[in-house]
């Protein structure tokens, strides 16, 4: 099962009205379970639909956990792109 579709199976709870409501992921949910996956290129997350996950990216960085970046590998790019990879999670040693 690739990651879009775990995450639209599992979703996340939040209560309303005394019930439990499925909420579709966040984008910074996204872009971590993503990058949890292995490293990532910046088009990569394009075909997701994640037009800003650099934003996404400062986000997780702020909160801890350990992003690094360095030039693509993966594809043929006809410019400069980036790929990411989670080094650390937030909160784990």
């Amino acid at each position: 099962m690739n990651v879009e579709a775990a995450l639209k199976t599992l979703g996340r709870h939040r209560r309303r009205e005394g019930q439990l409501a499925l909420t579709r992921p966040t984008q910074k949910d996204r872009v971590l379970a993503q990058l949890r996956d292995g490293p990532t290129c910046g088009t990569e997350f394009l075909d997701m639909k994640i037009p800003r996950y650099g934003g996404r990216i400062l986000e997780l960085r702020q909160g801890g956990h350990n992003i690094t970046n360095e030039k693509c590998w993966k594809h043929q790019h006809y410019s400069h792109q980036t790929i990411y990879r989670l080094r650390k999670e937030a909160g784990i040693s």
